[in-house]
């Protein structure tokens, strides 16, 4: 299973920095696909890192 951490910045005017907004986790390509559509109307205010999350199955090597 695939999972996504999305980290959000919001530019601050006053400080003219990005600065830490919010950490999310989505657990499919579907529900990061239809998070990022959703916010694309405030796109200039936000910065995104995404990065996928594996995580070792119970039993495995690493």
């Amino acid at each position: 299973m695939t999972e996504w951490l999305v980290i959000r910045y919001r530019f601050n005017e006053n400080t003219l920095l990005w600065e830490y907004d919010d950490t999310m986790v989505f657990g499919s390509d579907e529900l990061l696909l239809k998070y990022l559509r959703e916010q694309s109307h405030t796109a200039s205010n936000y910065r995104h890192e995404i990065t996928r999350l594996m995580r070792a199955v119970q039993g495995e090597n690493p």
